[in-house]
């Protein structure tokens, strides 16, 4: 094979578009849903071999994953959004090996494409800004956060990481801590975060679901 192709299932839905040079697939390659027809992935192949970075699309026409590639091996990060644009996960790899997984939320309850995240309040100054709600949660972060005494004179710091569900009516529930360093900044996010201030629930086809929610806390000495 030489030059533009495209194929098709047999009753007509087109399912890719390439280009092959010397029998082997080269530069940009269009995936289309088999069913349905519409674009669900778009990438790039270097003599037969992904290369770079591929994108997948939903039905609606929504990223719902980037993925980055070296000779057909999962290289560098791998993002999960939600049907609004939400980044779900982030996991990064290494020469298709996993090295590490950060999961941002999952909705606790399976459902169709338009579910959504849920959503810290947004503060009012904050409200023409992009991203509201996320840059209101930072705000909230930085003005609440108190740097423990006995973490401070350890010289204790770092990243912390807490998990919390987002009930149907936007309460915070079942905080645990995943990585603390210390039982006093553990203490700390645990305090901070159970002082939260309700948040809109996450939605699934519509109606508030439960929402795991998972929150890197930084904690750095000046």
């Amino acid at each position: 094979m030489d030059g533009p192709t495209i194929s098709y299932t047999d009753t007509g839905i087109k399912i890719m578009e390439g280009n092959y040079v010397n029998g082997l697939l080269e530069g940009e390659v269009l995936g289309y849903n088999r069913e349905k027809g519409y674009l669900s992935a778009k990438s790039t192949y270097k003599a037969d071999k992904l290369e770079g970075i591929a994108t997948y699309y939903n039905a609606k026409g929504s990223v719902i994953e980037t993925k980055q590639y070296r000779s057909n091996n999962l290289d560098g990060e791998m993002i999960t959004y939600d049907s609004i644009g939400r980044i779900v996960r982030t996991q990064l790899y290494s020469n298709g090996q996993l090295v590490s997984v950060e999961p941002k939320f999952t909705i606790e309850q399976s459902g169709p494409l338009d579910e959504s995240a849920p959503a810290f309040p947004c503060d009012p100054s904050l409200a023409a800004s992009n991203n509201c709600s996320e840059r209101s949660l930072m705000v909230y972060l930085a003005q609440n956060i108190r740097y423990p005494s006995q973490a401070r004179e350890l010289n204790i710091q770092g990243k912390a990481s807490v998990t919390f569900v987002v009930d149907k009516d936007g309460s915070i529930k079942d905080i645990q801590v995943l990585r603390g360093h210390c039982n006093a900044i553990r203490n700390e996010c645990i305090r901070v975060v159970s002082n939260m201030p309700k948040w809109t629930p996450g939605h699934v086809n519509g109606k508030p679901v439960k929402v795991r929610y998972t929150l890197p806390i930084s904690f750095k000495l000046e």
